[in-house]
């Protein structure tokens, strides 16, 4: 079986997840014992692996028989174990049902659900709706010991983008970065521990899936404590409009969502910027002049 598994899995493994595995110091060793997990996994769990799926940039997903998928995430995760337990306290409510879960190779087994959110090609209005209303059952989510903050999420994305900025040999305009920072230094001042909620992290349509019983129900998360205003701003990096149109969209999420629009704004924009040099950082060059592009254009 680990012969099969491996063909499939180096012709169609995301090209995402093959960089992302490279950058990290096990990488090499985790693409190379991948087939060999998968059929251990395979044997212990009882299913029969199926084709790899896309859409996942950090971990191999394939169909795992025809109600559960299995997703192997990357080496050195050391906040997976918390994932998956907040993902079993869920339950269903506003995130994926975990079946079964394995520390040592960083595995899940997750029920299967159906098409994203993303490919119903929705009016954006009504997608921004569905959104907001999937992430009102994901923060219902109860907080635990060990969670980051927001003020450690904007610390790290701050290290992200100087970093990479000069990593790159300053690939966007200096403005965009200097405009993205100062929004991340206005939302870790203005974290509230009392109001804040448990994040997705990722929260954009693709992540969103169709549950068999309705509804949609978030997949990947990468769970922080923070102002939902964050995981509203998620989708602000996909548009590409003007900005009128932008600061539009996030007053109606804010509107839906009982949030504040300038907090949305500002979460959306650093999280611009910081997608964009990490697409450059990758190798996919055009979609990270994209990116600054975009970036340039919503200066204030």
């Amino acid at each position: 079986m680990a012969g099969l598994v491996g063909l499939l899995l180096l012709s169609d493994l995301p090209e995402i997840v093959r960089r992302k595995a490279l950058l990290r110091p096990d990488g090499e060793r985790w693409l190379r014992e991948l087939p060999g997990h998968v059929a251990e996994l395979a044997a212990e769990w009882g299913f029969a692996p199926g084709e790899p799926l896309p859409g996942s940039s950090e971990s191999l997903v394939l169909t795992a028989g025809p109600d559960a998928v299995l997703k192997v995430g990357l080496p050195n995760d050391p906040a997976s174990a918390l994932r998956a337990r907040l993902l079993e306290r869920a339950g269903g409510r506003g995130y994926v049902r975990v079946l079964a879960y394995d520390a040592e190779r960083n595995a899940l087994l997750l029920e299967r659900l159906g098409p994203s959110l993303r490919s119903r090609g929705l009016p954006v209005t009504d997608e921004l709706a569905v959104l907001a209303s999937t992430l009102a059952a994901a923060w219902q989510l109860e907080p635990e010991r060990g969670l980051p903050t927001a003020v450690e999420k904007a610390a790290s994305l701050c290290a992200f983008i100087s970093e990479l900025f000069d990593e790159l040999g300053a690939p966007c305009s200096p403005a965009a970065v200097e405009t993205a920072l100062a929004y991340l230094d206005s939302r870790a001042a203005a974290f509230d521990p009392a109001a804040a909620v448990v994040l997705h992290g990722d929260a954009h349509a693709a992540n969103a899936l169709a549950g068999r019983e309705g509804g949609y129900r978030f997949v990947d998360p990468e769970f922080f404590v923070g102002e939902p205003a964050y995981d509203l701003g998620i989708s602000i990096r996909e548009w590409g409009d003007d900005r009128d149109v932008v600061q539009e969209r996030c007053e109606l999420l804010a509107e839906l969502a009982g949030s504040d629009a300038q907090a949305i704004w500002e979460w959306g924009y650093a999280e611009l910027v910081s997608t964009g040099l990490f697409i450059g950082q990758v190798g996919s060059p055009a979609a990270a002049a994209h990116m600054y592009a975009v970036a340039e254009r919503w200066l204030p």
